[in-house]
C-alpha cells in the first residue's frame, strides 16, 4: 500500500463547515474504497461526537500529540466501512499550552503519523477555529490544505493570513506541503451568495474548488441523526454536492502529484 495522503482542512474562523466537510468527504472516500482516517483536532469534539463516541476517559489526539499513546491505540472504528477516526476529549484543551514546553512541538503530530502511513490511503485532520500550535502540527504534517470559507465578506477577509501562515510552514516546517484550495461552504442564494461566490473566484482564480457546498435541511437532519449525508440522504442535494467535492479533490490531488 502506497503512503497515505494527508489533508488538513482548516481556517481560523469558526462556523464554516470544516468538520462537516471533514466528516463527510471522509465518508465519500470510504465509499470509493479509500481507507481513510479521520483525526478530531478540535477540543470541542464535534467530529468525535457525530461518530457517535462518548468515552469522556477514552486516549485519544491529545495523548497522540503528547507522544503518550501510539496512533494505532487511539484509531476507533466508525460504523461505515473503510472508516476510522481518532476522538478529541476535553483533555486537548491543555495541548496548546503543554505544547509550548515540548522540543519539536510543531513537528509532534508528523512524527505520531510516520510509522503508520501505509495503513490508510487519506488522513483527514479536522482543526480547530484558530493559527496556535495545535494547526501548526496538522501543516507540519500534511500535503494539501482545504480552506472551507463562507463567503460573506468577513468571512473572506482571513483568507490571506492562513495562507501567509501556509507559505512560513511551507518554507520553514513542511516543504512537502504541497497546495491550498477554498471551497464555498454554506452558500445561500437567499443572500445572493451566488456573485460572492464569483467575486471570490475573481480574486483566487484557480485556487476555488468548482463545487460548492449550499445551505442544505438534509446536512443539518443527518448531524442529528449521527449519520453523515451522503448515507443518510444518499441522493438528496447535499450527498451530491459533497461527492462531487469528494471527486474534484482526489482529481486535484491527482494532478499535483503527477506534476510533483
Amino acid at each position: 500500500m502506497s503512503k497515505a495522503l494527508i489533508i488538513a482542512i482548516c481556517n481560523q474562523k469558526g462556523g464554516c463547515a470544516k468538520t462537516t466537510t471533514a466528516i463527510e468527504t471522509g465518508a465519500c472516500l470510504a465509499a470509493s474504497g479509500a481507507r481513510v482516517l479521520l483525526i478530531d483536532k478540535d477540543h470541542q469534539g464535534n467530529l468525535t461526537e457525530a461518530m457517535g463516541f462518548v468515552e469522556e476517559e477514552a486516549a485519544g489526539t491529545y495523548e497522540l500529540l503528547m507522544g503518550r499513546a501510539r496512533l494505532e491505540e487511539v484509531v476507533r472504528e466508525s460504523s461505515i466501512e473503510n472508516l476510522y477516526f481518532v476522538p478529541a476529549t476535553i483533555d486537548l484543551s491543555a495541548a496548546e499550552s503543554e505544547l509550548m514546553g515540548l522540543i519539536g512541538r510543531e513537528q509532534q503530530l508528523r512524527h505520531a503519523l510516520a510509522g503508520s502511513l501505509d495503513k490508510y490511503d487519506y488522513i483527514i485532520l479536522d482543526n480547530p477555529p484558530s493559527l496556535g500550535v495545535i494547526v501548526i502540527n496538522s501543516l507540519a504534517a500534511a500535503d494539501y490544505v482545504i480552506i472551507p470559507v463562507q463567503v460573506f465578506r468577513f468571512a473572506r477577509k482571513g483568507l490571506d493570513r492562513i495562507i501567509t501562515f501556509f507559505d512560513l510552514v511551507q518554507k520553514r516546517l513542511n516543504p512537502d506541503l504541497k497546495d491550498w484550495m477554498v471551497l464555498p461552504t454554506m452558500v445561500d442564494y437567499r443572500r445572493r451568495d451566488e456573485e460572492k461566490v464569483n467575486r471570490l473566484r475573481e480574486q483566487l482564480g484557480d485556487k476555488v474548488f468548482k463545487s460548492q457546498i449550499h445551505v442544505n435541511s438534509s446536512v443539518i437532519e443527518s448531524q442529528e441523526a449521527g449519520k453523515p449525508v451522503v448515507l443518510f440522504d444518499k441522493h438528496g442535494v447535499g450527498a451530491k454536492q459533497y461527492r462531487s467535492f469528494a471527486l474534484e479533490m482526489a482529481q486535484w490531488i491527482k494532478a499535483g502529484q503527477s506534476v510533483g
